[in-house]
């Protein structure tokens, strides 16, 4: 059974802010007054600005995303989930408009942190989204029955330098494999043509004039 946002806090579900950990009420939390199911929830104070493991940018005002791209961000509230309680999050409408769509996860039972959400710009243009702005809706539903376990958070990842050479690379893979492949072919004809093509045929012998004997 879904629950609505003014049954989050009996129900157990604490939404509270990133910055200080201090509660906020669901009901108002996301900004919309006349929302009842989902809360909208807003980018952090950082974010990444590619999926994969790399070190975290500083929000300042807005983050870019180009067409064809994606960045992930962390989310500007924090939310401690019960044990007999499953989240997941669903894209805005306002925001496909746009070309931005949110990759859908769940938030497990017994979940406390900040959710990582993956933003994709399916378009072409670049999108500029604005730190105030919301970028995805989080809803929750009751399981039958608690589950079992410790508190589950994000997965830690391991950190990995930027490495510009390898994001070159991965930027620009198609194009090197497509000039690989060429020079390959290129070579492997060459080498083709050289062992089992016809075979030329020798010059013809120059044939030097005969001298002539002047008469007088």
């Amino acid at each position: 059974m879904i629950l609505r946002l003014e049954d989050w806090t009996s129900a157990g579900i604490v939404v509270a802010s990133e910055r200080d950990g201090v509660p906020v009420d669901p009901t108002v939390a996301g900004g919309d007054p006349d929302e009842q199911i989902a809360l909208d929830v807003h980018i952090g104070t950082q974010y990444w600005d590619a999926p994969g493991p790399r070190t975290p940018v500083e929000v300042n005002q807005h983050i870019v995303v180009d067409g064809g791209k994606a960045v992930r961000v962390r989310t500007k509230e924090r939310f401690t989930v019960p044990p007999d309680v499953f989240g997941e999050t669903v894209s805005r409408t306002s925001l496909t408009w746009s070309g931005i769509v949110a990759a859908n996860i769940k938030v497990d039972p017994r979940f406390s942190g900040c959710l990582q959400i993956t933003l994709f710009n399916v378009g072409t243009d670049r999108v500029v989204l604005d730190a105030a702005d919301p970028v995805c809706s989080v809803v929750f539903q009751r399981i039958t029955g608690d589950v079992g376990g410790g508190t589950r958070s994000v997965p830690a990842e391991p950190y990995r330098p930027y490495n510009p050479a390898t994001a070159f690379y991965y930027r620009y893979r198609l194009a090197i494999a497509t000039v690989l492949v060429a020079i390959i072919a290129s070579v492997t004809g060459g080498v083709i043509v050289n062992q089992w093509g016809p075979t030329p045929s020798p010059p013809s012998p120059v044939v030097e004039p005969t001298p002539t004997t002047a008469v007088e």
